[in-house]
C-alpha cells in the first residue's frame, strides 16, 4: 500500500485557509486561490517513480490524427513568435514522447524533461531528441534560459505546482511566454445539467473531475482548475494572463471536428465563459 499523506496547506499557493468540499472524496478549494484540491494524496517524498505506469509510451505509434493535434498546439505557441535571426528557446515540461518538440524545432531551439524513461526512450527513437529524464526541478537550467515554456496537461498532475510555477517564472526572460494546458473542473462545466443538482456531492465532484485517490491509480489530478482560478494563480506567481481558450484534444481530425472547435472558441469569447473540458492559459512574464 502506498504511504498518503494529508495536507494542511495548499500546493498552489500556500495558504492554510480552504474549505473542505467532501471528506469522502478528501477534495478542498483554496480561499487564498481558489484552487481545489486533493487533500489526501500518495506522499510523493515517499512515492516511488512509476511514471512509466502511465502511459505505454514502448508500445505507443503515433499517426496522422496525432500529430494533427499537437500541430494546432503549436500553431498556438508559434503566432507568438514571429521568426527571428536568433532562434528563441523553448522549454516541454512533461514531454511524453517529444512529438510537440519535434514540431517545435522547426523555428525554437527545444528542450525537454520527461519523468517517464520509457517517454525519453521513444523521443530518440521517433524523433532524435535528447530530453531529460526527470523533473524540472531536478534539470538544473539556469534563471532566464527561455523564451517560452509549455506543459501540455501536466499541470494537473504536479505535486506543488506553485512551486514548479515560481520556477517557470525565474526559468523564462522577461516578457518570456507560459502556455498551460489543464482539464476545466469549472463550475460552468455541469450548472445547466440537472442530473448535478440532483446527485449527491461526491457525485457532483466527480462530473467535475474531483475523485479521490485510490491506491494504484497513476493518472491522479491532485489539482482542478477553473479559468478564474488559474488566472489568479498565474498573477501571484509574476505572470499577466494574455488568453484563456480551450485546448483542443480530438483526435478525430476533420471539418465537423474544426467547426466545433470553432464554435466553442466564438463561444469564450463571446460570453467570457467556458463550459468545455479544457483550458489554456497563455501568460507572459512581467
Amino acid at each position: 500500500m502506498v504511504k498518503r499523506e494529508t495536507l494542511a496547506r495548499c500546493v498552489c499557493c500556500g495558504s492554510d485557509s480552504f474549505v473542505s468540499l467532501s471528506d469522502t472524496v478528501k477534495a478542498a478549494q483554496c480561499r487564498g486561490c481558489g484552487v481545489i484540491f486533493n487533500y489526501e494524496r500518495p506522499a510523493w517524498k515517499d512515492e516511488p517513480a512509476d511514471a512509466d505506469a502511465y502511459v505505454e509510451y514502448d508500445r505507443f505509434r503515433p499517426d496522422h490524427k496525432w500529430e494533427k493535434m499537437w500541430r494546432f498546439r503549436y500553431a498556438r505557441v508559434q503566432a507568438l513568435f514571429p521568426p527571428t535571426p536568433a532562434r528563441p528557446r523553448l522549454l516541454d515540461v512533461g514531454t511524453g514522447i517529444g512529438t510537440f518538440l519535434a514540431l517545435a524545432r522547426e523555428q525554437f531551439d527545444v528542450c525537454g524533461v520527461e519523468p517517464s524513461l520509457a517517454g525519453v526512450r521513444k523521443a530518440r527513437e521517433l524523433y532524435g531528441l535528447e530530453i531529460i529524464h526527470g523533473s524540472l526541478e531536478d534539470a538544473g537550467y539556469p534563471e532566464k534560459s527561455f523564451d517560452a515554456i509549455t506543459m501540455w496537461h501536466v499541470f494537473e498532475h504536479l505535486p506543488y505546482p506553485g512551486d514548479t510555477l515560481g520556477l517557470c517564472r525565474r526559468l523564462l526572460k522577461q516578457d518570456g511566454k507560459l502556455f498551460i494546458a489543464v482539464p476545466n473542473s469549472s463550475l460552468c462545466r455541469v450548472i445547466l445539467n440537472p442530473a448535478y443538482w440532483c446527485a449527491r456531492q461526491d457525485k457532483r465532484l466527480a462530473m467535475r473531475g474531483v475523485i479521490p485517490y485510490v491506491d494504484g491509480v497513476v493518472d491522479l489530478h491532485v489539482t482542478h482548475h477553473a479559468p478564474k482560478s488559474l488566472k489568479r494563480l498565474l498573477e501571484r506567481f509574476g505572470f499577466q494572463v494574455m488568453d484563456l481558450d480551450l485546448d483542443k484534444t480530438s483526435l478525430n481530425p476533420g471539418l465537423k471536428t474544426d467547426l466545433k472547435y470553432a464554435v466553442r472558441h466564438h463561444f469564450i469569447r463571446l460570453f467570457g465563459c467556458n463550459p468545455f473540458k479544457t483550458i489554456v492559459a497563455v501568460a507572459r512574464a512581467v
